[in-house]
């Protein structure tokens, strides 16, 4: 029987499907040498070698052959052995059978973390500064007193400006009647009843809460005639802040992964809270985040809770963290032994007036000095927490997002992430599959092969 070959030039990569279109390729009659071996035939042409030693591929059969190499027999033959190409003669079965596609150049999945390219230390950084945190000083916000007294006994929640605050504590240096201590009975009286027994604590906060209306200042049955808020929701929320997330640079390009970390860090320094790390893989699919702070007005305590937007309104917790908010303001008493009316003059000539214009040293020496007047031991309002600080409430807030970048990529040569079953056909382009069995009707070694290309990478093209 006579066997025929076409043979041309053909430029492909060698790990790819492609059949070349044999249009105008030379045809020769051949001679099998060394037996009829149709996988990897060597084979004699009557040609010369300079009419032929261009040609780098063949088609016989229906079987397509690399030329691996060109020997000159004699003068007008040339012998060329040949190598099946498996993929380019089993295109087809290829093409069909559905694989797990592990890259593609042709589609990928954004969500899955391509760790074919390392992290650069290139980085970029977006600072997002919550400028609109409420940070007064102690010239503002307000003070939240608890009072044991009132007309109708019990103990109330006022919330007082520092200037209220300032006039009250200026009332308690004062006289049960209202009028200054001028002499020893004076002083006798303001210890037998002292006022300052009756405030429980003193809470300072940088915005006010909500009052269900005023009422008079009661300590004990002493009434200041101050007007201040009755504060009876002791829980409020301090503070909601909505931001948009920052996304990776590359994200668009690459994929959501870069999202997450390594690429991706945030971080929310949020004092008192502390610098909170955010789990970025929470965060890939996230549009926005949200911020909301709650403080009790009895003991100062603040919640913050991070969650985290989704499309489509759903939310998620990102964080829940608990800290002091509230500044306690200290009440102390003055070593005993100090004589009323010393105590007391004290008082009068040095700390009111200095008071009146800081609501602070209110706070310590002047009811330090009231404490002398009584000889006793007052009451006290103590801060557990370090970070119940002025220094805290003031601190810029802000939410850092730190970016590093990836190298570069070649989608085109090694693909990106894809993970779903596909037929190579559907693909095109680049891809690896998983476990790349394929059903071909050629010999072990070329199933071998074949799954060998699958495993490695191919091109269907």
């Amino acid at each position: 029987m006579a066997y025929t070959i076409k043979l041309g030039t053909i430029s492909k990569k060698e790990n790819s499907t492609a059949q070349p279109n044999t249009t105008g390729w030379a045809q020769y009659d051949i001679v099998f040498k060394n037996g009829a071996d149709v996988v990897n035939p060597s084979v004699t042409i009557s040609a010369d070698f300079s009419t032929v030693s261009n040609y780098n591929y063949g088609v016989m059969n229906g079987r397509y052959y690399w030329i691996r190499r060109k020997t000159i027999l004699r003068t007008g033959y040339t012998i060329f052995d040949l190598e099946t190409d498996v993929l380019a003669t089993y295109k087809s079965e290829i093409g069909s059978t559905p694989l797990y596609i592990l890259r593609s150049s042709a589609a990928n999945d954004g969500s899955i973390r391509d760790n074919y390219y390392p992290v650069t230390t290139t980085k970029s950084v977006t600072n997002i500064v919550m400028d609109d945190y409420p940070a007064p000083g102690f010239s503002g916000g307000v003070y939240v007193i608890a009072v044991a007294g009132s007309t109708a006994g019990g103990s109330t929640l006022y919330q007082l400006t520092p200037a209220q605050f300032t006039s009250l504590l200026n009332g308690l240096m004062a006289t049960i009647d209202g009028t200054v201590a001028v002499d020893v009975i004076q002083a006798i009286k303001n210890s037998m009843f002292e006022p300052m027994r009756f405030i429980n604590s003193v809470m300072w906060f940088p915005q006010a809460f909500g009052t269900s209306g005023t009422a008079e200042v009661y300590v004990g049955k002493w009434a200041t005639g101050i007007t201040a808020g009755i504060v009876t929701n002791a829980v409020t929320n301090l503070y909601t802040k909505s931001l948009t997330l920052p996304k990776h640079p590359q994200a668009a390009t690459r994929g959501d992964y870069m999202n997450c970390a390594p690429f991706s860090n945030y971080v929310l320094e949020f004092a008192p809270f502390g610098a909170i790390n955010l789990d970025s893989s929470q965060l890939a699919e996230c549009t926005d985040i949200e911020i909301q702070i709650y403080v009790d007005a009895l003991t100062g305590q603040g919640n913050m809770i991070v969650r985290g937007k989704y499309t489509g309104g759903v939310t998620a917790c990102l964080a829940d963290v608990s800290s002091q908010v509230g500044v306690p303001v200290k009440i102390t008493s003055e070593s005993a032994g100090s004589s009323a009316l010393t105590g007391f003059s004290a008082v009068n000539s040095a700390i009111i007036g200095a008071a009146l214009a800081n609501p602070v040293a209110i706070a310590g020496a002047a009811v330090a000095g009231i404490a002398s007047v009584s000889d006793a031991i007052t009451g006290a309002v103590s801060n557990t927490g370090s970070l119940g600080s002025i220094a805290a409430n003031s601190m810029l807030k802000v939410f850092t997002a730190t970016f590093y970048y990836a190298a570069d990529d070649d989608n085109v040569r090694n693909g990106r992430p894809y993970c779903k079953i596909a037929t190579p056909s559907g693909l095109t382009g680049f891809m690896i599959a998983s476990k790349g069995d394929v059903a071909i009707s050629g010999t072990l070694p070329e199933e071998e092969e074949v799954k060998a290309y699958m495993e490695a990478g191919f091109y269907y093209e």
